[in-house]
C-alpha cells in the first residue's frame, strides 16, 4: 500500500475545507497567484529604490509564481498514448513530478526567508546575500565549455574579479568569523550559498513545523529517485480518478496555496504599494489569504 501524506495535513481545524473538487481548488489557487502577480506589478510600478542586495527579491517571488503556474498546468493532466496513438490511460496526473516541483517551491520560499524574510539585522542579511551571490558566481566559473565565445570568456574573467572582490568584502564582515573550517573550504572551492542544510533552514523559517519539514522529506524522495519514491510511483495508477492521486494533488494544492499566501503577506508587510493594492481585492480573497498564511506559519 502506498504511503502518503493526508491532504488536510495543515488544516485539520478547518471543517470541510478540502471538500471541493480539484477544479475548484485549482481555481482558488490560480486566483491567489494572480493576486500576487498584481501585487508585484504594483511594487514595480512604484519604482522603489532598494539597496543592491535586495535586487533579487523580485526574481525570487516571480520564480514562485512561475513554478506555481507550472504546477497548475501539470494538474490538468494528459492522455498517455502509444506511438500509434492508442490511448493507454485516458487522463494521467503525474503526482511524482508535482512533488518534485513542490520541493523546488519550498526551497525557493526558504531562500526568500533565509535572505530577506527574517528578523535578522541588515548586516547579517547582507552577509547571507553575499555568500549566496559569490557562490553562484563560483559555480559559473566551474562550468567547462569548449564552445565558449569571446564574450562569454570575457564575462567569466570579469566575474572572476567580482568573486575576489566579494570574498574580500565577506572576510571583513563580523559574521565571517562564525564560519568553521569546513564551510571556509567549501566557500573557497565550490561556494557556500547557505550556511545550514535545507532541513535546518526550513526549521528556522516561518513555515509551520513539523509539517513542512515532513513534506520536504517526502518530496525529496521523489526528486532524488530514492527507493521510497520509486516504490510508491510503481504502486500508483496515476489515473486522474484514482483516490490516492486526488489526495496527492490536494496535498500539493494546499501547500502551494499556503506558500503563495505567505509571500503575499510578506510583500504587504514590507511594501506600501503592495498593501494598498491588496486592500482593493474582494474581502473573501483577503480573508482566505490571511487564513492560509496563519495556518502555514509558526
Amino acid at each position: 500500500m502506498q504511503i502518503y501524506v493526508d491532504p488536510n495535513f495543515f488544516i485539520k481545524e478547518i471543517e470541510g475545507h478540502s471538500e471541493g473538487t480539484i477544479e475548484e481548488n485549482k481555481k482558488s489557487l490560480q486566483d491567489i497567484i494572480n493576486i500576487l502577480v498584481e501585487i508585484m506589478q504594483a511594487i514595480a510600478d512604484s519604482k522603489i529604490n532598494v539597496p543592491y542586495w535586495k535586487k533579487y527579491l523580485e526574481t525570487l517571488v516571480h520564480k514562485l509564481i512561475y513554478t506555481s503556474n507550472s504546477i497548475i498546468k501539470l494538474i490538468e493532466g494528459y492522455e498517455l498514448k502509444t506511438f500509434n496513438n492508442s490511448v493507454l490511460i485516458r487522463k494521467v496526473v503525474d503526482y511524482p513530478t508535482l512533488y518534485i516541483l513542490s520541493r523546488a517551491l519550498i526551497e525557493n520560499y526558504v531562500t526568500l526567508s533565509y535572505i530577506y524574510n527574517n528578523v535578522l539585522k541588515d548586516e547579517e542579511r547582507i552577509f547571507r546575500f553575499k555568500l549566496w551571490e559569490v557562490s553562484g558566481l563560483i559555480s559559473r566559473q566551474n562550468f567547462e565549455n569548449e564552445l565558449e565565445n569571446t564574450d562569454i570568456k570575457q564575462k567569466k574573467l570579469d566575474e572572476e574579479e567580482m568573486i575576489e572582490k566579494i570574498i574580500s568584502e565577506i572576510s571583513k564582515m563580523s559574521e565571517y568569523k562564525n564560519l568553521d573550517k569546513g564551510q571556509l573550504k567549501k566557500l573557497e572551492n565550490h561556494g557556500l550559498p547557505r550556511i545550514e542544510s535545507w532541513n535546518k533552514l526550513i526549521q528556522q523559517s516561518n513555515l509551520k513545523q513539523p509539517n513542512f519539514s515532513n513534506l520536504y522529506s517526502l518530496f525529496s524522495n521523489y526528486a532524488h529517485s530514492e527507493y521510497l519514491g520509486i516504490m510508491q510511483t510503481s504502486q500508483s495508477s496515476h489515473h486522474a480518478d484514482d483516490q490516492r492521486n486526488i489526495e496527492s494533488v490536494k496535498l500539493v494544492l494546499n501547500h502551494v496555496r499556503i506558500i503563495i499566501s505567505l509571500t503575499i503577506k510578506y510583500c504587504t508587510n514590507n511594501f506600501i504599494s503592495a498593501e494598498i493594492i491588496f486592500n482593493t481585492f474582494p474581502q473573501i480573497y483577503q480573508t482566505s489569504i490571511n487564513l492560509y498564511a496563519k495556518i502555514g506559519s509558526k
